[in-house]
């Protein structure tokens, strides 16, 4: 096939950029077959599994690129069995093939399934990853871990020392009394210490806040199904052993 009639989509990746080309198209039936040569390791299996024997691999240089002949039906086989991401399918603007749609929607099945409630956001599946496959959202709702009470009494000479050495500027002078953005305030007690009239009151609680930690950490985890190669180094590295990981086939090298 002629691949200059096709369209080149470029995309970026934390480890470098590169280029997904489409290689077979069949616009009566919507389907879209692309292939990415930054992400094929030449393992032939698209070679194997291809019911029109349409595919073949070679070398090109230190990579690899496909040829795609006239016999291809773009079913999108191929890419279903892709465990790379080197080839994407797209249906009517939905990825996946038939058989990957069998596999969710009728089994069930899931490359990799996230348990939300033992996972930790640690993020070691996203560091060890090496497909980037896996991106972990997280952030921290620190209102749920500052916690404390603070008192404010008359006598303010309007000093600023309290002004002057809160680290989150928390602290302000409001007609000659100390005002507290407790939306800033982390209950350090800087202020009351440093009070020469010992006019402001802290009390800390935020060390002594054991519940409210695991709830103040959220995010959620993102994986990337057709990037995934299933090599299980996220399930090895997981604290909690909050991923699974299921494989297409299974077997071994020789």
């Amino acid at each position: 096939m002629n691949q200059n009639a096709y369209k080149t989509i470029n995309f970026i990746s934390k480890k470098g950029g590169g280029s997904i080309i489409e290689v077979a198209r069949d616009e009566e039936r919507g389907n879209y077959l692309y292939f990415s040569a930054e992400r094929c390791v030449g393992c032939g299996m698209c070679e194997s599994v291809c019911p029109k024997s349409a595919i073949s691999v070679y070398r090109n240089g230190k990579g690899f690129e496909v040829e795609i002949n006239e016999n291809c039906a773009v079913c999108g086989t191929c890419s279903d069995f892709c465990q790379f991401g080197a080839l994407k399918f797209y249906r009517n603007g939905k990825e996946g093939g038939v058989y990957t749609e069998i596999l969710k929607e009728e089994l069930g099945f899931k490359k990799v399934d996230v348990n939300p409630q033992d996972c930790i956001l640690c993020s070691l599946c996203m560091k060890t990853c090496p497909r980037d496959a896996i991106k972990v959202i997280r952030s921290v709702d620190l209102k749920k871990l500052r916690r404390g009470e603070i008192s404010i009494g008359e006598g303010c000479i309007e000093c600023r020392l309290c002004v002057e050495n809160c680290p989150t500027k928390a602290v302000k002078i409001y007609h000659g009394k100390p005002v507290i953005d407790e939306s800033k305030c982390i209950y350090c007690e800087i202020c009351s210490k440093v009070c020469p009239m010992d006019v402001i009151t802290v009390r800390c609680d935020s060390c002594r806040i054991f519940e409210q930690r695991k709830e103040a950490v959220i995010g959620t985890v993102i994986v990337d199904e057709g990037s995934c190669s299933t090599c299980k180094m996220c399930t090895e590295v997981c604290p909690t052993g909050a991923i699974k990981v299921e494989r297409i086939f299974e077997g071994e090298q020789k």
